[in-house]
């Protein structure tokens, strides 16, 4: 299916009614607490949601935190992420390379992508990412810690 039956399939198969697929602009959708966006590009599809504001004087710590969650796909299940520096969000983003796909197979993308952005803008909210910067004399000192 490509990607304006998958998304139309969503909404279907969701309960969320016709969801629009704009070419221009990918679509828009709730599903639990997640809103993600979805857009083509050339050869995939691109999945996106906002997990929060990026927190008020945010020490390199914090950025730090996202780059090592970044490292091991089993932390994020390869879902990637990131800041939006235009609107200072924390972002989850997940590439799918492919543009026509079995529904099933979209639908499990949705699904894990929808599970990580929800565990992460959990953390994000309840402040779970400890941020602190090492001490500058110390080469061993663990200053990224993000609770399973």
């Amino acid at each position: 299916m490509k990607i304006k039956e998958l998304v139309s399939e969503v909404g279907r198969r969701a309960g969320l009614g016709e969801i629009d697929y704009d070419p221009a602009q990918g679509a828009q959708f709730t599903v639990g607490e997640v809103t993600l966006a979805v857009e083509a590009m050339p050869d995939g599809i691109l999945l996106t949601a906002s997990l929060g504001p990026v927190p008020a004087n945010a020490p390199a710590g914090f950025y730090r935190a996202l780059l090592a969650a970044n490292f091991e796909p089993e932390d994020t299940s390869g879902t990637a992420l990131s800041i939006n520096e235009a609107s200072d969000e924390v972002m989850a983003c997940r590439t799918i390379l492919q543009d026509d796909l079995p529904f099933e197979a979209f639908e499990r993308e949705i699904t894990v992508f929808v599970n990580t952005a929800e565990t992460w803008g959990a953390k994000l909210r309840s402040g779970a990412i400890r941020t602190e910067t090492p001490p500058s004399d110390s080469d061993d000192y663990d200053a990224v810690h993000i609770p399973a």
